[in-house]
């Protein structure tokens, strides 16, 4: 995030550094990131602009089938306003004209490129807003409908065994057309099907299944194909773009339409970056309660895990780009799945680092506990700021440095119980994660940044409400009256006290060495001042953020937000694509 420094605040009293904190959560909480804006008619009208593009058209047949369609589109756009038997037979209406244009797509009629991206367009929209009708009525029901009326005849509805997802298994279906998205560069894919945000809900009874995704449940990408048509009826199949990436229909071969912005969009729908940052900084407790890694899509043995890291004041609400821009990528959708790590930025970064670790081993032990997966064996992990320095515990073996910098006495010479002492050895003393293959730094403070001097960050730190359980609150119970760790552990010491140049764990990473076999990137930002190398970010200045030893280093024109730029975020994408052993830039298809 961008940090502004202010004058010293010393001694502010309590009350002050809370009514701080309100006053900018009231300045935050009245606009949002990421604002989603639901119309379900958009669909209908784009349905009836490209039905009526086809009833201009020369040829006989498509301009008999336009001018058709358009009015069915009407009639059906009508229903869709009054009760719910009219809405019923809006949804048949819709079919038909999905039918009617998909077997126009399949009957080999020769069209110009226009006219077919205008059957296209009819087609995925037809069938949006069917699906959307057929759901609400089978909601109404109780069950799922297996015919839709339309006119004097039911059209009969099932599903393909070879659907990726069963019916049933996602709670909602959001057409992806009908939101209007403020807050996140659009990016999807333009083909035949209907692309919807499938949201699969966290409930108690599900809470072991959905133990690793978010709060709001999961969110992904899928899209609705029909996939044939007979007298029995028509025959459809709810599929994963992301690595379905094409249709047959008929004799011609589609791309998969797709709308990987989307699901993000309506994840974040209503939440303010900021105060959300504010709020995991401030409220540790609670935002410890909904830590960990969340996957933003149903977990696969054979992609490889990419896991991004958010920094301090922030969570991962600042990924909604660069998610995106990956999956757009057809090479990467296939070989990736994207994960995000959330944890309560306050945290020391001692703490942070452990959570992590532990995080990754529940992961693990939940969906390879043979370790035969991409998870526990080829892991890439990209990190902004604070979390760049998280992300680099991982590759490290900080051996006996971290505690040398702790306390000038060992282990053994300190009265701890078992309990006492396992959870030190755990915090204090860690391998690297065996399956981390590479690392990209974003604006990454590896030699730490003066953040907590003065001004406002100084005065956040000393507002930060921390849990008892966390390592300082353990040393502090330790210390008694004989001193055991130099640095004099206070409760409110918090990851902005962690991040001073100096600070124990900036000092044992310094010294500790990364895995060899592990490579790493870093992108740092210069304001567009092309000073460096005497350039900061405006927070962390470039002789912290650059690392020798880099197999790439870029400079960017941002402030410490270097993971939105765009040259950014397409600098993961090349990198991507090189870990993958793929070309640097897509082949031309």
């Amino acid at each position: 995030m961008e940090l502004t420094t202010l004058s010293r605040a010393t001694a502010a009293p309590a009350a002050l550094k809370r009514c701080l904190l309100l006053a900018v959560s009231v300045a935050l909480a009245s606009c949002s990131t990421v604002n989603v804006r639901f119309d379900p008619k958009a669909m209908v009208r784009e349905g009836v602009t490209a039905a009526s593009q086809l009833g201009q058209a020369s040829e006989a047949l498509l301009s008999s089938f336009g001018r058709a369609t358009t009015s069915v589109l009407r009639a059906a756009g009508d229903a869709d306003d009054s009760s719910p038997t009219n809405r019923a037979h809006a949804g048949g209406h819709y079919l038909a004209a999905a039918l009617e244009s998909w077997e126009l797509l399949i009957s080999g009629t020769t069209v110009t490129p226009e006219a077919t991206e205008a059957l296209v367009t009819l087609h995925n929209d037809s069938l949006a807003r069917f699906a959307e009708l057929w759901r609400e009525a089978s909601d109404a029901a109780g069950q799922p409908l297996s015919a839709v009326p339309h006119e004097e005849r039911l059209i009969r509805v099932r599903w393909s065994e070879d659907s990726t997802y069963p019916p049933g298994y996602f709670d909602k279906l959001i057409a992806a057309r009908s939101a209007g998205i403020k807050g996140i560069t659009p990016r999807g894919r333009s083909g035949l099907g209907a692309a919807f945000v499938g949201v699969r809900e966290q409930r108690p009874e599900r809470a072991a299944e959905m133990r690793f995704y978010a709060p709001r449940g999961l969110h992904a990408a899928t899209t609705m194909t029909l996939d044939s048509v007979s007298p029995d009826g028509v025959m459809l199949s709810l599929r994963n773009p992301l690595v379905e990436q094409s249709v047959r229909a008929g004799n011609r071969t589609y791309p998969v339409a797709a709308d990987f912005s989307a699901p993000l969009a309506i994840n974040f729908a209503g939440r303010n970056e900021w105060l959300r940052g504010l709020g995991g900084f401030f409220d540790a407790e609670r935002r410890a309660a909904i830590a960990g890694i969340d996957l933003t899509e149903p977990y696969d043995p054979e992609r490889i895990p990419v896991l991004l890291i958010h920094g301090l004041v922030s969570v991962p609400i600042i990924w909604r780009d660069t998610i995106p821009r990956i999956h757009e990528d057809p090479d990467l959708a296939l070989r990736y799945q994207l994960m995000t790590f959330s944890y309560p930025s306050s945290y020391p970064i001692i703490d942070s680092a452990a959570l992590i670790r532990d995080e990754l081993r529940d992961l693990r032990a939940k969906f390879d506990p043979q370790g035969r997966h991409p998870l526990s064996r080829n892991v890439v992990v990209i990190g902004h700021s604070m979390g760049g320095v998280l992300a680099r515990t991982l590759a490290t073996d900080i051996e006996d440095h971290l505690w040398n910098e702790l306390s000038s006495r060992s282990l053994d010479e300190l009265n701890l119980t078992a309990e006492e002492k396992a959870r030190l050895l755990h915090k204090a003393f860690f391998r690297p994660d065996p399956a981390v293959r590479r690392l990209l730094f974003y604006s990454t403070p590896h030699r730490g940044a003066h953040l907590a001097e003065n001004g406002v960050i100084g005065l956040a730190s000393r507002a930060a409400a921390l849990p008892q359980n966390v390592f300082w609150a353990t040393a502090v119970s330790l210390s008694g009256d004989e001193p055991v760790f130099k640095v004099q552990p206070r409760r409110e010491w918090t990851a902005i006290q962690s991040l001073k140049p100096g600070a124990p764990m900036i000092e044992a990473l310094a010294v500790s060495p990364m895995r060899t076999d592990v490579i790493f990137h870093s992108v740092i930002g210069d304001r567009g001042r092309g000073d460096t190398p005497n350039s900061s970010d405006g927070v962390v200045e470039y002789w912290s953020s650059h690392l020798e030893g880099a197999a790439s280093e870029l400079i960017v024109p941002s402030g410490h937000s270097s993971f939105k730029d765009p040259a950014g975020i397409e600098e993961a994408v090349r990198i991507l694509r090189i870990h993958a052993g793929l070309p640097a830039e897509p082949v031309t298809r």
